[in-house]
């Protein structure tokens, strides 16, 4: 609980321009953000393409550059926090884009920190462990409440993608994961 509150007070001050580090690795973050927008990774193959289901792809991203940071030391500290505040600057930014009154975006940004962490601790509970519990945290996240019997096909489409990205992000030396070319690879769910 105590990391989320510094996590929410750096946000603030990031919301502020106390955070010289944000310009120096929003290029990283623009690099998540625009893997995360392919459209391949929604639809038949993929999350649904709509607010929840491009939160959740763009967790998963956020969460495996964050996990191939701590390899390095660099997660929670550094790069790691700088990626998580441009993260929660950019869905306030969203929220307010779509309508969210000032006086709900800051208790929705307390809600989304929450799924964001939570979707953490399973990820971290089950990605060495093989993709079949993978593709259960991954349907319980982005399919839970939707009807459909090809929701377990999509959980493990996105499962097989995930195990992929982290193998390619583990290979990338920590120089080319910190600027723009994160995603050179050609990764798509199968």
């Amino acid at each position: 609980m105590r990391y989320l509150f510094l996590s929410l007070v750096n946000f603030f001050k990031s919301l502020l321009g106390m955070n010289k580090e944000m310009d120096l690795y929003l290029p990283v973050y623009t690099a998540i953000m625009k893997q995360a927008r392919k459209p391949a990774l929604y639809g038949p193959k993929g999350a649904n393409d709509d607010f929840d289901g491009r939160f959740e792809i763009l967790v998963m991203h956020i969460y495996l550059v964050l996990r191939r940071l701590k390899a390095d030391g660099q997660g929670r500290h550094g790069a790691g926090q700088v990626i998580f505040d441009l993260f929660f600057r950019d869905m306030d930014q969203a929220m307010r884009e779509m309508g969210v009154g000032d006086l709900s975006v800051s208790k929705k940004i307390k809600k989304m920190a929450e799924a964001f962490y939570g979707r953490v601790a399973a990820y971290d509970e089950v990605m060495d462990d093989g993709r079949d519990k993978l593709t259960s945290v991954i349907h319980r996240n982005l399919f839970a409440e939707a009807e459909g019997d090809d929701n377990l096909v999509r959980a493990g489409a996105l499962a097989t993608y995930m195990t992929d990205m982290d193998i390619s992000l583990s290979q990338l030396p920590l120089n080319q994961l910190l600027s723009r070319d994160i995603f050179l690879f050609d990764n798509e769910p199968r």
